[in-house]
This record gives C-alpha cells, structure tokens and sequence, in this order.
C-alpha cells in the first residue's frame, strides 16, 4: 500500500487516494466507491447445476457472470467489440460420479475459427483448464464449444461447471 495524498484516512490515506498493488495490476478506490482499474474490460461468465453441450454448438453459460466495457454476451456468443490483445482462460469441471462420455475436446471459436492454444481434451472426469492470449482485429464473438454432445450435473447445487474468463490486456 501507498498514499499519494496529504490527508489521513483509511489505512493511513484518504479512500479517495488510496492505491493497493494486487499481483501485477493497480488497483484505486474513487470516491463513489467503485474500483477503477487500468483494463477493467473483461468478461466472466459461468454455467452452474447442468451443463449440457450439443456438438459444435456454442455452450450456454448463464449462470453468475459480469460483462464490462468492449463486451456483451447472448446466446451463447461472447462479443468482443474493440480491438486489443486479450487473454483468456476456460474452465470445465466434469464430475466423476455424473461423466458419462470417456472423451471430451473442447476448445474457444472465434467466428468459424478455433483460437489457437485453446483446444484440450479430456478422457474421462476432472477438469480442464485452458488459458491462451490472441489478438482481436475487428468485432468478433467468441464461443465455448464441444465437439460431442453431452450433459452432466453438479453434484450439488451451485457447482461451477463451466467457467470463461476473457480480458482485455492492451
């Protein structure tokens, strides 16, 4: 923590004016008591309960999320809607008590395309976790798919079955 201010408040400085370092990113509270970060474009979306997937179809993830800035989310479609480099990271959790298809590929598209570094498969139950950064030119929408179709449910309610994260980096 550092203060760039003369007045005293919490943890020593003003709230206004009270800056954390987190990791890598900087972080500052304003005055209405949101949080202003350099890249606060992002997007988090999840799938909780059941997750169901047709073959090569966009999975459905509406449960818990946050979409800020350069994106919006429909219909299974992530829009990215400003050019940039932007990270990403996919989670998918296949309970072993509820898996039933041995195989499993999974992978990001971008229109028709797969987003290099983001296909994995799996052979049975666990989970996979994929990350991959790529670069955005012009408006694209992005898509979770599998390339069998299946269905799984958590094993209680509220479990994370399915989870996308995508920010934007520069």
């Amino acid at each position: 923590m550092y203060c760039n201010c003369s007045s005293q408040g919490y943890h020593g400085c003003n709230p206004c004016q009270y800056f954390s370092t987190i990791g890598t990113s900087v972080s500052r509270w304003c005055s209405s008591g949101t949080l202003d970060a350099p890249y606060a474009d992002y997007a988090f979306l999840t799938r909780t309960n059941e997750l169901t997937a047709e073959a090569g179809e966009p999975i459905q993830l509406n449960g818990p999320s946050m979409v800020t800035g350069a994106f919006s989310y429909a219909n299974g479609l992530l829009t990215i809607s400003q050019p940039g480099i932007y990270r990403l990271c996919y989670i998918v959790n296949l309970p072993f008590e509820t898996m039933q298809d041995p195989g499993l590929m999974f992978y990001v598209r971008a229109g028709e395309n797969i987003v290099a570094g983001t296909q994995a498969s799996t052979q049975g139950p666990g989970t996979l976790a994929v990350q991959a950064i790529f670069e955005v030119t012009s408006r694209v929408s992005l898509a979770l798919v599998c390339n069998t179709s299946f269905s799984v449910n958590a094993l209680n309610e509220g479990d994370v079955l399915a989870s996308l994260l995508v920010e934007k980096l520069a």
